[in-house]
């Protein structure tokens, strides 16, 4: 359901005409490559082996492969979230120059730890990340990250160990702040999103609900 509404999504934006689209798929790529035809023609499917990516680098990998001049910038966005369609517009009209941008959103108090949380500092650049309980972090990472042609390009044919070991963004990003200072965070904030992810049962329920789904 949340593939088939992100395909949806995707196929009604105004996308520039020198852009693409991509979706990466496992096991159900069959099932998409349906999907696809039908609802979003103009969207590349790309399969990997085995049941999907090992994660997003994994997917933008995937999604670059054989492009010889990337898009000047790739957003990584997931099949089990939902996105809201005013939000993708937003992320294809933010410019990106020569710098990761995460979007964050406000993290409420007394709410939890966020699963990754972001700080940053008096500029709006990313300052810190992490995932650590202890400390309240005023910002949450959600769960789409654009990444510029030149440093995914690099990453990628490096060959790099966080991507063979299957890094998450943020873990790469966290290394990328911390190693390599030239590599500025950007940051887009927003305040409620909308965006869910639906990895548990009542997530699911919830999804059902807002997008009125017959039992």
């Amino acid at each position: 359901m949340l593939e088939l509404l992100l395909l949806s999504l995707l196929e009604d934006l105004q996308i520039p005409g020198n852009q693409l689209t991509a979706v990466v798929a496992g096991r159900s790529a069959s099932a998409l490559a349906v999907l696809v035809n039908q609802i979003a023609p103009s969207i590349r499917l790309r399969r990997v082996a085995g049941n999907g990516s090992s994660g997003p680098m994994h997917s933008l990998a995937a999604a670059l492969h054989d492009q010889p001049a990337p898009a000047a910038r790739t957003w990584v966005l997931h099949g089990d979230t939902h996105y809201p369609p005013a939000l993708l517009q937003r992320l294809l009209e933010e410019p990106i120059a020569h710098a990761p941008m995460l979007l964050l959103e406000p993290h409420a108090t007394g709410s939890g730890a966020p699963e990754v949380g972001v700080e940053l500092d008096p500029s709006g650049h990313v300052m810190a990340l992490g995932a650590d309980g202890k400390q309240h972090w005023p910002l949450r990472m959600l769960p789409a990250v654009g990444w510029p042609a030149g440093l995914s390009r690099r990453i990628l044919e490096a060959g790099s160990d966080p991507l063979q070991q299957g890094w998450s963004q943020w873990q790469l990003l966290n290394a990328l702040l911390h190693d390599q200072p030239k590599h500025i965070i950007e940051a887009v904030t927003v305040r409620n999103s909308g965006i869910f992810d639906v990895d548990t049962v009542p997530a699911w329920t919830e999804a059902r609900r807002r997008f009125q789904c017959p039992p």
